[in-house]
């Protein structure tokens, strides 16, 4: 039954338009073709966590980012309230947001995924901070990263590293070397 269901998820997320529905979600209505994303995924419970990447980074590089996708099937809202990597020191949840004309990172202490509802995390947007790393991020390697959920528990996602250039980033990155944690 397990598996008629897990089967069932997977056929509903992949026809699912890959657009954040919630009007107060600054990613509204942005949409992140499919194409994208390697078909990776994990899930416990209702909740899904998809399609997990980073960008290789130079060895003497600090912090990156990682980005996926979460997909909430379940009928009540869920909060992602913890992130852990050993590829990092400290995990965390970040954004951008517009400011006075100007674009700016910070940190979020919880997510809130509405019953229903896909969130997609990508470069100017909800990712995924790894700071103080504990190795490169070398293309083709992968690393484990942990989301904890208030309901959905624990979900550990594979991490697929793309190359730098990768089409997965198209949509920009910011330089994080200058941030503060």
């Amino acid at each position: 039954m397990r598996s008629l269901f897990f089967l069932g998820s997977l056929v509903t997320s992949a026809l699912l338009p890959f657009t954040v529905q919630a009007a107060d979600n600054p990613h509204a209505g942005h949409q992140m073709p499919m194409a994208h994303y390697d078909h990776a995924t994990a899930s416990t419970n209702n909740m899904h966590v998809m399609q997990g990447w980073s960008r290789a980074l130079p060895p003497t590089a600090k912090t990156g980012a990682a980005f996926l996708m979460l997909h909430n099937m379940g009928a009540e809202a869920d909060r992602l309230i913890a992130l852990e990597s050993p590829i990092a020191k400290v995990t965390e949840l970040h954004t951008h947001i517009h400011e006075n004309g100007v674009m700016k990172m910070t940190k979020l202490d919880d997510l809130i995924i509405k019953a229903g509802e896909m969130v997609i995390f990508e470069p100017s947007g909800y990712h995924l901070m790894l700071i103080d790393l504990n190795k490169a991020l070398v293309e083709g390697e992968t690393f484990p990263v942990t989301l904890t959920f208030e309901k959905a528990g624990q979900i550990e996602l594979e991490v697929t590293i793309k190359s730098p250039d990768s089409k997965a980033d198209s949509a920009g990155a910011m330089d994080h070397s200058q941030m503060h944690h």
